[in-house]
């Protein structure tokens, strides 16, 4: 049976971390089969401020943004139609490589030089939503890592005997 951390703390407020609820489910005679987390691996992508976003010559989509990210700003290169100044987001720096693979670098485009990316929901791993990037509304200070402020939960997943049907729901467990 599959469940979720926060689903179980709906019926009880457990004094434990999703871990140590991982490891005590053993002793109470459940076998943890799997535990995950929600979230997919989002290293090094941190939330960043845009701070200046203006066109660029010759496109007819594309704009120069400036990301505030804590301890530098970035001049980054976006084609999404929803960037906007003092807008929260999730950027990517050089050297980061994205939950489907893809490894940030910097690139020339439209003759700017793009130290970084702007992220979609798509990109980042977190939804289908390809073509707007993610905006933030909670403003964590800028070089804050995007792990840090989306709402992590856990997923556990037990082996059920059969003399046990009463924990074949989250009541029972």
């Amino acid at each position: 049976m599959k469940f979720t951390y926060n689903w179980l703390r709906d019926f009880l407020a457990p004094p434990l971390s999703a871990e140590e609820v991982a490891e005590q489910l053993p002793l109470l005679g459940f076998e943890v089969e799997d535990f995950s987390s929600t979230l997919p691996k989002l290293d090094g992508v941190l939330v960043a401020k845009v701070v200046a976003c203006e066109p660029i010559a010759n496109s007819d989509h594309l704009k120069r943004c400036q990301v505030d990210v804590g301890r530098e700003r970035l001049e980054v290169v976006c084609g999404a139609p929803n960037v906007a100044n003092e807008q929260w987001v999730a950027f990517a720096p050089p050297g980061t490589t994205l939950p489907g693979g893809l490894k940030i670098s910097e690139r020339k485009v439209h003759g700017v030089i793009s130290h970084g990316m702007i992220c979609s929901e798509h990109e980042l791993g977190l939804s289908d939503e390809a073509d707007r990037i993610l905006v933030l509304d909670n403003q964590k200070a800028a070089g804050t890592l995007l792990r840090d402020v989306l709402e992590q939960d856990w997923v556990l997943d037990i082996s059920v005997t059969t003399n046990r049907p009463d924990a074949l729901g989250i009541i029972g467990i």
